[in-house]
């Protein structure tokens, strides 16, 4: 779960984006595991081609657990950036360098994702351009 001030824009490619909405410090934390919006859920229960793909966009792959964290707010669009702004440790993410209010938050999916690692970026991240239709995603 997202604990800083976020808001989702669309970017130039058309994809969306997790932007800062206030300054972030160094090392600040950025995500919290709060397991009341955040899931875990077991390879085994993706039954289906629709939903193994929908985990392979919002979700992170652990090898150790067997299984994908699907984050339950607007953390699930931060986009992949080998310049990452945001490191995990263990369950917690936080600010790998200052991010200034405005700046997007990205992740190194070839470091956060184990399903990442062993299969690779196989896929872009069509989000759909409607999404800001409703003004209630725009905001964390």
């Amino acid at each position: 779960m997202l604990i800083v001030k976020t808001e989702l824009k669309q970017k130039k490619d058309g994809t969306i984006g997790v932007f800062a909405a206030q300054n972030i410090s160094f090392d600040q934390r950025v995500i919290k595991a709060e397991h009341v919006i955040d899931r875990w859920f077991y390879h085994q229960q993706i039954i289906n081609d629709n939903l193994l793909e929908f985990f392979q966009r919002y979700g992170v792959y652990s090898d150790e657990k067997g299984s994908w964290h699907l984050y339950g707010d607007n953390a699930r669009f931060i986009a992949h950036s080998v310049h990452n702004t945001v490191v995990q440790n263990g369950l917690h993410c936080y600010a790998a360098a200052k991010i200034n209010k405005g700046e997007e938050l990205t992740f190194n999916y070839l470091i956060h994702c184990d399903w990442v690692k062993t299969h690779g970026l196989k896929f872009r991240m069509p989000h759909r351009k409607d999404y800001f239709r409703n003004p209630a995603y725009a905001q964390h």
